[in-house]
């Protein structure tokens, strides 16, 4: 009975999409100069010339099928770990298996539903679990396999329908756009997920009227978008300015819309906050991990912490990366001194085991 009414739900789901799915743009169109995914990207094509990208793009049969990759994916969710992959997968290729399942569902939601909160789950796989296999040099992934998930990144960055552009992902990039109602090229300057200074700016020959949709990461409010993760953090707010003003803040499913006619020259100007997360377990309370923008980060030992602490950021210019720290304690809560917590992908056989810290009271 409850598997029918879940059937029927997401059938009726399907009749509601008013909307055509989005399309993602070739991904000759987009031009990474990302500080965290160029080197992955290019090293993976350069290391197997002859693979092709898989296209991304929604098919009819995709759409057919939407009720069961919404039935799939609502029995997978209450079971995804922080880093993107299924519980339990603690054998590294299980792992990644898992991610790319994950990447691969969430992706076609998103462009299905237009909802953003499917790219969090799939931009969580994506720099953790994906990321890691490729920067493990030990991996026992298949490499090529790696290779043709990274491969389709360009592809994820923006999607489009009509005059409504979607920016999925805030990666450093210089891309063209031209459809039938659009000619553009969007040039983006970012340092994520380091930084959250961000600046858009459009380059066009003439004014344009179309709606863009820039995507609001539950991690940007200090939230976790995993169902069974409870996250606290200080309060935060995402900031954007267009030439200089605030443009009216309408968000609808976890994107700001901004519609307006374009100029050649405009430049939006974005603010991410990158709140510190407490995260906790909810199958495990007692438990608790740290995140920050979409990194799970690990402890570099089995450790005490208080949730109380606070809670520094340091970028490392050593091995290129922010670590987070604060105090530690043993078990009769006496501060022993202080602790260092880096992104899992780092190094993701190390730090599996070293997620979650035990929280002291």
């Amino acid at each position: 009975m409850k598997s029918a009414v879940i059937l029927f739900l997401m059938a009726l789901s399907v009749g509601c999409m008013a909307q055509n799915p989005l399309k993602p743009l070739n991904p000759d169109s987009v031009m990474l100069d990302d500080f965290f995914w160029v080197d992955m990207v290019d090293s993976a094509t350069t290391l197997f010339p002859k693979m092709k990208p898989q296209s991304l793009e929604i098919t009819p049969k995709d759409v057919k099928n939407l009720p069961k990759l919404q039935e799939s994916f609502a029995n997978l969710e209450p079971n995804l770990f922080l880093t993107g992959c299924e519980r339990g997968k603690k054998n590294e290729v299980k792992r990644f298996k898992s991610a790319k399942d994950v990447v691969s569902k969430t992706f076609k939601l998103a462009l299905m539903m237009r909802d953003g909160k499917y790219f969090d789950y799939c931009e969580q796989a994506l720099f953790n679990e994906i990321a890691g296999a490729w920067k493990d040099s030990a991996s026992k992934t298949n490499k090529k396999d790696i290779a043709e998930v990274l491969a389709t990144i360009p592809q994820m960055v923006y999607a489009i329908d009509g005059k409504d552009v979607y920016i999925n992902m805030i990666v450093r990039n210089r891309t063209h756009i031209v459809t039938e109602h659009l000619d553009m090229t969007i040039h983006t300057m970012a340092s994520m997920p380091w930084y959250g200074q961000c600046i858009i700016s459009m380059d066009m020959e003439k004014e344009q009227e179309f709606t863009l949709y820039l995507r609001c990461p539950h991690w940007a409010d200090g939230k976790s978008v995993m169902s069974s993760f409870d996250a606290t953090a200080g309060s935060s707010k995402m900031d954007i300015y267009i030439n200089g003003e605030r443009p009216e803040k309408r968000i609808v499913n976890g994107y700001y819309v901004i519609s307006r006619r374009w100029k050649n020259g405009d430049m939006m100007k974005l603010s991410f906050p990158y709140p510190i997360m407490r995260v906790q377990d909810r199958q495990s309370p007692s438990r608790m991990a740290l995140q920050r923008g979409p990194l799970i980060y690990a402890f570099e030992e089995n450790l005490n912490v208080k949730g109380v602490d606070g809670i520094s950021n340091t970028f490392d210019g050593e091995r290129e990366t922010i670590f987070l720290a604060s105090k530690k304690y043993d078990e009769q809560g006496n501060a022993t001194g202080q602790y260092k917590a880096f992104p899992y992908c780092l190094d993701k056989e190390k730090y599996y085991p070293l997620i979650f810290a035990k929280k002291l009271k």
